[in-house]
C-alpha cells in the first residue's frame, strides 16, 4: 500500500499549496496483500461472487481491480464502494484505501474528516501506512484538530514499524520541538535510520544533509551536507533547493 501512502502524503501537500496534482487512485493502486485470491488468473465472475456474499478479501482486492482497471473496466465509484464494503467489516487495508479515496475525491465526494476517520480505525488495528497517514492529518489539521502530541503519537507507531518517512518526520518533531521536547541526538539518530532505509529518497537526502550541515545531534559537515542537498534539489526536493540558494547567499554576503 506504498502509493497509496504516497499519494495521500502528495496530496496533503497540495492542500498546504505546495506541489501536487492529483489525478486518479488507479495511478497509485499497488497489490493487496494477505488475499484469499490472486490477481493473475483470477475468475472475476467468481470473486464478484464471493465479494457478493460478504468475503472481506474479495471486496478489497474487486476494489482493487476496478480501481486500477485490471480485469475489469476502471470504476473509481464501484472501487469506493466495495473498499467501503470491506472496511465497513474491520479489513485494515480497505479502512486505509477508504480513507484515501475521501482525502483525494476518487469516486466519493471529498470529505477529510471522514478520511482521517478510517485512517484512524485502521491505524488501531497497526497498519503502519494508516498511523502514518494519520499522523500526517494531525500534524497538519486535515480532517481532525491539529494535535502535534498526538502526531508524534502516531509517527512513533509507524516508525516502530520502520516506516522510513515516520521516522523522519518524527526526526523533524525532534528538531523543531513539536509534540516533544527538542533532542537534537534523538533526531539525527532517526533521520539516521530512516535515511539508511531509503537513501535514494530525495526527502531523507534533505533530512540527512540538513542534519550533517548544521551540525543537527552530529558533527558539521557542511561539504558532505551541501552534497546531499544537491542530490536531493536533483531528485526534486524544494527544501533542499531552498538550502543550496540558502548557502549560496551567505556565501556571496561574506566575499
Amino acid at each position: 500500500m506504498e502509493k497509496y501512502r504516497q499519494l495521500f502524503y502528495e496530496f496533503v501537500n497540495l492542500s498546504n499549496q505546495e506541489k501536487f496534482l492529483v489525478d486518479n487512485l488507479a495511478d497509485i493502486v499497488s497489490e493487496s496483500q494477505s488475499m484469499n485470491f490472486s490477481v493473475e488468473g483470477t475468475d472475476i465472475e467468481s470473486l464478484k461472487q464471493a465479494a457478493t456474499e460478504g468475503e472481506s478479501n474479495a471486496q478489497l482486492e474487486l476494489a482493487t481491480l476496478y480501481a486500477d482497471g485490471d480485469g475489469v473496466p476502471q470504476d473509481a465509484v464501484l472501487a469506493a464502494h466495495w473498499f467501503s464494503k470491506s472496511a465497513h467489516q474491520g479489513n485494515p487495508e480497505a479502512q486505509f484505501a477508504l480513507g484515501c479515496c475521501y482525502m483525494t475525491g476518487e469516486g466519493v465526494e471529498p470529505n477529510s474528516t471522514k478520511a482521517a476517520e478510517w485512517f484512524k480505525k485502521a491505524a488501531e488495528q497497526g497498519d503502519s501506512d494508516a498511523q502514518y497517514n494519520l499522523a500526517r492529518c494531525y500534524d497538519i489539521g486535515d480532517g481532525i484538530e491539529q494535535n502535534q502530541k498526538e502526531a508524534v503519537k502516531w509517527y512513533r507507531a509507524a516508525a516502530e514499524q520502520g516506516d522510513t518517512d515516520a521516522l523522519n518526520d518524527l526526526g523533524w518533531c525532534y528538531i523543531n520541538g513539536e509534540g516533544v521536547d527538542k533532542d537534537y541526538d534523538e533526531a539525527f539518530r532517526l533521520i539516521s535510520l530512516a535515511y539508511a532505509g531509503n537513501p535514494d529518497e530525495p526527502d531523507l537526502q534533505h533530512s540527512m544533509g540538513y542534519c550533517l550541515y548544521y551540525g543537527i545531534g552530529t558533527t558539521a559537515d557542511q561539504e558532505q551536507g551541501l552534497h546531499l542537498f544537491k542530490t536531493s534539489a536533483e531528485g526534486g526536493c524544494k527544501e533542499a533547493l531552498d538550502e543550496l540558494d540558502k548557502h549560496k547567499k551567505n556565501k556571496q554576503s561574506t566575499i
